[in-house]
């Protein structure tokens, strides 16, 4: 490592001298490049999860149209183990 290279110590130590307008500058050109690594993930998410996905979200929406029930599922469920 050279002695020019930038550390975060060394850029911090020249941000604070900069006006709070240049600071913001700063920032706003930052913030892209930051994003850009949050936003992408690790892991590519398989199509079969975004299906299985959409077809939880579908069942949710039939049962919220649905109604109440006329039991709840802890009452189906003694019935059932009766």
């Amino acid at each position: 490592m050279t002695s020019d290279e930038p550390t975060l110590d060394r850029v911090f130590a020249l941000a604070t001298h900069l006006s709070p307008v240049d600071k913001l500058r700063l920032i706003e050109r930052l913030v892209p490049q930051v994003t850009r690594v949050w936003l992408t993930p690790a892991v590519p998410v398989p199509i079969v999860v975004d299906d299985q996905l959409r077809e939880l979200e579908a069942l949710i929406i039939e049962a919220a149209n649905a109604g109440r029930a006329d039991q709840d599922s802890a009452d189906l469920i003694s019935q059932m183990r009766r």
